[in-house]
């Protein structure tokens, strides 16, 4: 599970990192973007710039020359050959006009028909009429009479000497002129350049469409933005084609225009995307190879903690069948004592301990009363369940944990008492007597009336006379002899000359 869980956590981090790296990668691109965008701009807007500028001074040029004339008609027809100079030598003019008061051209570098036409009814026209400033007025783009091209009026109001409206000096700047500027810039197959009026009415476009050329974005929530300030991005949907653009804007610094470079967001952040498809394909691969890996593992593991249980469980099998084994081979059976073996092995550590350390150690051979008698009564079964009473009430009554209770074979049970003395021995005797006694198991033979038991205890204290475990044993069993000879029911220790009171 631990390992399960850490393989999601990689695979997980890897994608976090995967995603944030990604998110990192296309803020810096739009950032980058932004920033040439915003230099693209600038260089877009002073070169638009130099060019109105230049055409309003030719403007003012051409003004003050008629001032200087005062509109005598031979002086202002003498300056036709300037005017064709100044359309020739400006790469941007289409043409340089002059018209009186009632809209009519009475001077102008056309030669053609369109040289004597009336332009009462333009826009321009009107404007400086009804308008006293003598600043340069940019127009809307129209198409020529003669010609039929799309052309930029930038015009300048005429007084008198009393401030009268005498006419109007007009300058017509060329669309396909500045398309052919605005051709010269990178800005993608989906990007747009535009030059347009302080107010919203679009001058030129690039990807130019005639369809553009009498729209305007005034009003638009995207045109209120770019009011704010004299330039900046933002990022918003033309209102003319509908494309998502990354938008740098900035207001020309002398003339009341701005240019707009719109680059496609799409095409801005196609390396970002290709870039960001490769180390996403990458990433899921190391992913699916960590998570096919740490599968692999899993089941590895799997595999292995099946096996380690399974010998666990067999190995815990095992060692209860040992248990049980050892049990069997050091436990009677019935009683559930530990057996003669068992006993004669702990008689002779316990006989090697004391004899080292040279503490006293005793014990006691315990027999049924007329155990056999009992079982031709009651018969054997039941001889069996009161030789099973008796063992464990012999071993309830020994309470020492180092004490070691065992049958010695038929119904004679041995108690091994390490460092007790022959006083303590007799002492824990009389007590098994007693607890026997108490369990008042029915012996009609008998003449107390129920089971009982007899004793005999030796002790050994080192050093002594005695050599070996079978002396202290050979001693016991003598002691229980006498015991049983002396009339049963009673305890009877090595030494006593005489048999000891019944109990």
């Amino acid at each position: 599970m631990a390992i399960t869980s850490f393989v999601v956590f990689v695979c997980v981090a890897l994608l976090g990192v995967n995603v944030w790296l990604a998110l990192q990668a296309r803020d810096e691109a739009i950032r980058q973007a932004t920033l040439a965008d915003m230099n693209l701009t600038r260089a877009i807007a002073q070169q638009m710039n130099s060019l109105f500028s230049e055409t309003a001074r030719i403007l003012d040029t051409v003004a003050f020359e008629l001032g200087r004339v005062d509109g005598d008609p031979i002086a202002v027809q003498h300056m036709q050959p300037m005017l064709v100079n100044y359309a020739a030598a400006t790469e941007q003019l289409h043409s340089l006009s002059v018209m009186d008061a009632q809209g009519q051209r009475i001077v102008s570098s056309e030669s053609t028909g369109n040289a004597l036409a009336n332009d009462s009814q333009r826009a321009y026209f009107t404007y400086h009429r009804d308008s006293l400033s003598l600043v340069r007025h940019v127009g809307k783009p129209y198409r020529s009479r003669v010609g039929n091209v799309w052309l930029i009026p930038v015009s300048r109001r005429l007084n008198d000497l009393d401030g009268q409206f005498t006419g109007v000096v007009l300058a017509t700047i060329k669309v396909a002129h500045i398309q052919q500027l605005m051709a010269e810039y990178e800005i993608g197959q989906y990007g747009a350049l535009s030059l347009s009026l302080s107010e919203g009415g679009l001058l030129t476009r690039r990807p130019f469409a005639e369809s553009d050329m009498d729209k305007t974005v005034a009003g638009t929530a995207q045109f209120l933005l770019l009011q704010k300030h004299r330039s900046g991005t933002i990022e918003f949907v033309s209102p003319l084609d509908g494309v998502e653009r990354v938008v740098s804007y900035q207001y020309l610094k002398n003339n009341p225009l701005f240019v707009t470079v719109a680059l496609s967001k799409q095409e801005l952040l196609q390396p970002w995307r290709t870039t960001t498809y490769v180390q996403t394909v990458w990433i899921v691969l190391l992913c699916s190879f960590v998570g096919l890996l740490g599968n692999k593992v899993v089941r590895l593991m799997r595999d292995r903690l099946r096996d380690e249980n399974m010998l666990r469980i067999a190995r815990n099998e095992l060692t209860v069948t040992n248990a049980q084994l050892t049990h069997l081979a050091h436990h009677d059976g019935l009683t559930g004592l530990a057996n003669r073996r068992y006993f004669d092995e702990t008689l002779m550590q316990d006989f090697a301990n004391a004899r080292r350390t040279g503490r006293p150690m005793a014990l006691i051979m315990v027999d049924v009363d007329h155990f056999k008698l009992y079982n031709d009564i009651y018969g054997h079964p039941a001889g069996d369940r009161c030789l099973q009473a008796v063992a464990c009430s012999i071993a309830s009554a020994v309470r020492q944990p180092h004490d070691f209770v065992a049958r010695y074979g038929g119904e004679e049970i041995a108690v091994l008492l390490p460092e007790t003395d022959t006083a303590g021995a007799v002492v824990v005797a009389e007590a098994i007597c007693l607890t026997v006694a108490n369990l008042q198991l029915p012996f009609v033979s008998s003449v107390l009336g129920h089971v009982s038991i007899s004793a005999g205890v030796a002790a050994q204290v080192f050093p002594g006379p005695n050599a070996g475990a079978d002396e202290l044993l050979g001693a016991a069993d003598r002691a229980l002899y006498r015991a049983k000879r002396g009339g049963r029911n009673r305890v009877v220790t090595e030494f006593d000359p005489a048999v000891s009171a019944a109990l």
